[in-house]
């Protein structure tokens, strides 16, 4: 992306920045590692959805 296209699209985001592997990832091992959660739907958008 060029800096303009960046900004127009992290300004749509309520974080106001894009999501980064590590917290993708932290999310994924939640996930795996907890017995008791299942049929869960996790949006993982930085808030994006909610607007």
């Amino acid at each position: 992306f060029n800096d303009k296209a960046r900004h127009a699209m992290e300004s749509k985001i309520s974080l106001r920045r894009f999501g980064q592997p590590d917290k993708v990832s932290d999310v994924a091992a939640f996930l795996a590692l907890n017995s008791y959660t299942n049929n869960c739907i996790l949006n993982l958008d930085g808030g994006l959805s909610v607007v």
